[in-house]
């Protein structure tokens, strides 16, 4: 979550953030059109304009703008407080990624010993990872001048990782695992584990990264997981040999 109120769309942008602006350094509205197509050029996840004395209404063009682009676009009154949204959205957000920690804890939990689906299948389950449903298993392993640097390179790259990974609507999972980033995906067709692959591959390159990666069979079955990682970090293995 940021508030920006420069026109010019901060280089610090990454991709993701929902945007708040009072138009604090404007005078007029004119500014607002070009400034939401600076936010969706950035990879923004919405924009929300703070109706008060600098704004006083979003203007047609930009509304448009953001229905025909895919921008959500949101207005709050001057009476409320920003500050008081963004701690709300940290604080889901923190909720978001200690729930997301918990689930890659089951999942090597099962890799490490399939038979302990029983203590992790409800919890899978309230995040949608279905007991019946097929999973692929892809294992990453990035190496820089004969290190493994993996870790270093995904939590570089981890805001990226994550909007690669959710980017298709499959349930997914992404976890650290013996020196390994792991992703688990389920209910996936062949051409979007390639697509998925490839782009894993191109968000961690550097020009000094090696990117190996190891994909399984499609396995039915959430006790599959142990045997998919077991597959996928072969491949991974055989494919930092060549």
């Amino acid at each position: 979550v940021h508030i920006v109120e420069d026109s010019e769309v901060p280089d610090f942008l990454h991709g993701n953030e929902l945007i708040f602006t009072t138009g604090i350094a404007h005078s007029g509205t004119d500014w607002l059109k070009d400034f939401a197509v600076s936010l969706k050029a950035k990879g923004v996840v919405g924009l929300v304009v703070n109706i008060g004395p600098y704004i006083e209404s979003v203007p047609s063009p930009v509304i448009v703008y953001c229905e025909q682009n895919d921008l959500p676009l949101f207005t709050i009154p001057w009476s409320t407080r920003i500050v008081d949204i963004s701690y709300d959205f940290c604080r889901r957000i923190i909720g978001n990624e200690k729930h997301e920690s918990t689930v890659g804890e089951a999942f090597r939990a099962i890799i490490k010993d399939p038979d302990s689906l029983k203590n992790y299948a409800e919890l899978l389950s309230r995040a949608e990872f279905g007991q019946k449903s097929s999973y692929t298993v892809i294992s990453v392993c990035v190496i820089s001048d004969g290190v493994n640097v993996t870790k270093q390179a995904a939590q570089t790259m981890d805001m990226s990782i994550w909007r690669t990974i959710r980017s298709s609507g499959h349930r997914s999972t992404l976890f650290m695992h013996e020196g390994s980033l792991v992703a688990v995906r389920q209910n996936s067709s062949e051409a979007d584990i390639s697509w998925l692959c490839a782009e894993l591959e191109a968000v961690l390159k550097e020009p000094a990264n090696v990117v190996c990666i190891g994909v399984s069979h499609t396995l039915d079955g959430l006790r599959s997981v142990s045997e998919g990682y077991e597959q996928a970090s072969a491949a991974q293995f055989m494919s930092m040999l060549e």
